[in-house]
């Protein structure tokens, strides 16, 4: 399901242009999506000073947690065009611009602004200036900024009054906890390759997509939740303990949480994580998504590539690559196809998948298979439209095609709760 850079620009301006009105979904909170209830100042010695504290909704669902990058009265960024860091209010009006040698913005509480930039030295470092709080909002103490670690690569997961978790690529992405006062560090996973936290941005929490701005690390419970090359762990921060949820190999791992209730998809198997157990359970296995699928489909399929998730009105929705084997009529010879395709599995109906039929035909109309080799005289057939995004509440498939000897890519948005779809050229998008 690739594409070309080209397609990939045209659609992070696709992407502004719908996420932009998402700022004021109801994403409230801060640092952490908490899922187990409301949690007092003293439930953990820590305490959080981003405040993973969660309200309840009538139906017993939880808020989300408030961004890495607020406070209860400012946000803060990084100015990419010049050394400096930018303070708005929460409601997105720009409050001031501090001259400052920074790299990136990392965690920010009511009391510290934590952020990498570099030290005399011109080496990556972790900094922190401390915050007055005025009735104009916060006033940053520049003048009184702490050297924490001089290391490249740092990125904050989580951050309390008295320890960060935190990643030092220049370890191979190991993860640590840095305890601020004594300034001592304990390695938390160590010696699987690319650990990475289960970051909400980009997912969904009940029917709302978490914008890049307000990225945050999943909690549930009191525990993070991190991936490897090997597992999917749990973490309590407080404890330093991990626990496995289950193995991922290498494969994708795409999650979504609906009530408070964590799924994942695993490459081709979806998942649910039962927080009393602790572990997860196989909601639907790769062979019955196969079977269930190629049956919708009228295919016998032999293959599914690795797929993503989406959360609307209590039906998970998955989109996934979908292959068959079919003798072309005319050769007689082996034909791989290859296609897209967005199907839907109520919560509520856990063994059931149902197709998005008004949106397939739709594509089958616009686009048509293509013919390759596929080396050693073999042919593979693949579709014109495939699956590019989730947007909040729709899906986006892209149409690519030549005309006048130039590829050209139409935008197809399919909205899952209407049934609805338009179509948008990438040039009308770039122009807006």
């Amino acid at each position: 399901m690739g594409k070309a850079e080209w397609i990939k620009a045209s659609f992070m301006v696709l992407a502004v242009i719908f996420l932009y009105g998402c700022a004021n979904s109801p994403v409230s909170g801060t640092g952490t999506y908490t899922a187990g209830g409301i949690i007092g100042e003293n439930a953990i010695t820590g305490e959080a000073i981003s405040g993973s504290i969660v309200s309840v909704r009538d139906d017993g669902s939880e808020k989300n947690g408030k961004s890495r990058y607020e406070n209860d009265d400012n946000r803060y960024k990084e100015n990419e065009e010049f050394d400096g860091l930018i303070q708005y209010r929460l409601d997105g009006t720009k409050v001031r611009e501090i001259e400052l040698q920074i790299d990136e913005v990392q965690w920010v509480s009511n009391e510290w602004v934590y952020y990498t930039g570099w030290d005399e030295q011109y080496q990556d470092t972790l900094y922190r200036i401390p915050i007055e709080k005025t009735r104009k909002g916060d006033r940053l103490l520049t003048d009184q900024r702490e050297k924490i670690w001089s290391s490249s690569g740092i990125v904050i997961y989580y951050a309390t009054d008295s320890y960060l978790i935190l990643e030092r690529e220049s370890d191979h992405a190991e993860l640590y906890k840095y305890y601020l006062k004594t300034k001592k560090k304990t390695k938390l996973i160590a010696g699987e390759e690319d650990v990475s936290p289960l970051s909400m941005a980009g997912h969904f929490v009940d029917d709302t997509l978490v914008p890049d701005s307000q990225d945050h690390t999943l909690m549930l419970d009191g525990e993070l939740f991190f991936e490897t090359y090997r597992n999917l762990y749990r973490l309590d921060p407080e404890t330093g303990k991990i626990a496995a949820v289950c193995p991922t190999g290498e494969k994708y791992v795409d999650f979504a949480l609906y009530r408070g209730e964590f799924y994942f998809l695993r490459d081709n198997e979806l998942y649910y994580f039962n927080r009393e157990s602790k572990k997860a359970e196989l909601y639907l296995s790769e062979e019955k998504l196969i079977q269930q699928l190629g049956k919708l489909e009228s295919k016998e399929l032999t293959k599914l590539s690795s797929g993503e998730m989406a959360l609307a009105r209590g039906r998970i929705y998955l989109a996934f690559g979908m292959e068959w084997r079919q003798k072309d009529r005319e050769s007689g010879k082996d034909v791989l196809y290859q296609r897209d395709g967005l199907f839907h599995v109520d919560i509520t109906e856990p063994g059931r998948v149902a197709r998005e039929d008004v949106l397939m035909e739709y594509l089958d109309q616009k686009g048509r298979y293509e013919r390759t080799a596929s080396g050693a005289g073999s042919l593979r057939a693949e579709h014109t439209c495939s699956f590019e995004e989730y947007l909040e509440g729709t899906a986006c498939f892209v149409h690519c095609y030549k005309k006048k000897g130039k590829e050209h890519c139409r935008y197809i948005f399919y909205d899952l709760a209407t049934k609805e779809i338009e179509e948008r050229d990438e040039d009308e998008l770039l122009s807006e």
